[in-house]
């Protein structure tokens, strides 16, 4: 009899993780109640009583608790996906623990694919706010699509499915401090791109989330600029190749509803603070690492700074060139700056409806694309 084992990673979820794991289990009762299924809570030791109701919670599916004393997301899916390995599971699954949207028929979606040894890597499709996931839309898209040649419009989505294969492999390398902390999705996404795994993605819908403040987003920031960072220098014969892109199968299924996402929480006071303070602290940085072009964007004060998508463009290879000089360097003196291009991008945006939103983000993910050389110069 096959097994299934899907995690639920987590840290201070005592509010949703009820939520998420009986919608799991409904989607495993559901569709593969044939099979051994096993939900998983991977967790940093949570102080709230995440543990308590994860346990506590009525399910059909076997629960397991994983805890650790080590911080981070990364933390958590290596020790699930050592424990796949250790139990011998067949096909495996997470699912964020934040989900709002999550519903029982995500487990057959994600989950069939690998069953059935279509793929070995199923990321979603699905509609967010424009304004959610801004990670995501200024930096892991564009890059996915600039640098590794790939059309993955979800790359740190958080929710995906695994073949035991492609599990062995994540277990058999070494992960940086950064990927056990908030740079496992992209590390997760760009190993399968880069070892030729078969990769595809699912339509979903949509996703909501619990709602988090754009502001509060640089450790997140650093943690994955740094992780793709060093997937580039590692494999640098591969990018310098400019490949050409490619667009992995996208299974059809639920289509979104583009009037039922909230809008994503911005707050802009907060927002220009972080700017203000983050070009002050790191002004002399940038006078070393960046050109004149850029340099010359902050000679407005700092509420009137202004980068449009070549301009971030710009700042992100730079950043990328000096970073391949200096690869000890810290990226926090990136945070103001990707401040300033969600404040950009916003004001770029706020007329625009959803779909053109998402044309700009493409024309921006071009522009990575055709610019790809300039940080190997």
């Amino acid at each position: 009899m096959k097994s299934i084992a899907v995690c639920i990673p987590s840290f201070l979820e005592e509010e949703n993780i009820a939520f998420v794991t009986k919608t799991v289990d409904a989607g495993l009762s559901e569709y593969y109640s044939g099979m051994n299924c096993f939900i998983v809570n991977a967790d940093n030791n949570s102080t709230d009583k995440t543990k308590e109701i994860f346990l506590n919670t009525n399910t059909i599916s076997k629960r397991i608790y994983l805890g650790t004393d080590k911080l981070g997301k990364g933390e958590n899916i290596i020790n699930f996906f050592h424990y796949v390995i250790e139990h011998n599971i067949d096909v495996a699954a997470m699912f964020d623990s934040d989900l709002k949207s999550i519903q029982p028929f995500w487990l057959s979606t994600f989950l069939m694919p690998i069953i059935n040894d279509e793929f070995d890597f199923i990321f979603p499709s699905y509609q967010r706010d424009k304004y959610d996931g801004v990670v995501t839309s200024q930096v892991c898209f564009p890059l996915l699509y600039g640098l590794f040649g790939a059309f993955i419009r979800q790359p740190i989505a958080g929710d995906y499915a695994f073949s035991k294969k492609f599990i062995e492999y994540i277990l058999s390398k070494e992960v940086s401090q950064n990927v056990r902390e908030f740079g496992i999705d992209i590390y997760l996404t760009t190993e399968a791109i880069l070892s030729n795994f078969k990769i595809g993605g699912v339509e979903v819908g949509y996703k909501i989330h619990k709602k988090r403040d754009r502001s509060t987003l640089g450790p997140m920031l650093i943690n994955v600029l740094t992780t793709i960072f060093d997937q580039a220098i590692k494999n640098q014969l591969y990018l310098k190749k400019s490949p050409k892109i490619l667009f992995p199968k996208i299974i059809t299924g639920k289509k979104p509803d583009f009037y039922s996402v909230p809008p994503a929480n911005i707050n802009f006071e907060i927002l220009n603070s972080h700017i203000e303070n983050g070009v002050s602290m790191f002004i002399a940085d940038y006078q070393k690492i960046f050109s004149a072009h850029i340099i010359n964007l902050f000679d407005a004060c700092t509420e009137k700074i202004y980068f449009n998508s070549k301009d971030w463009t710009l700042t992100v290879y730079e950043c990328l060139k000096y970073y391949i000089s200096n690869p000890q360097t810290s990226l926090d003196f990136m945070v103001p700056l990707f401040f300033i291009r969600i404040r950009s991008f916003i004001g770029e945006t706020a007329d625009l409806s959803y779909i053109e939103t998402e044309n700009n983000l493409l024309e921006q993910a071009i522009n990575f694309h055709l610019l790809s050389s300039t940080c190997y110069g």
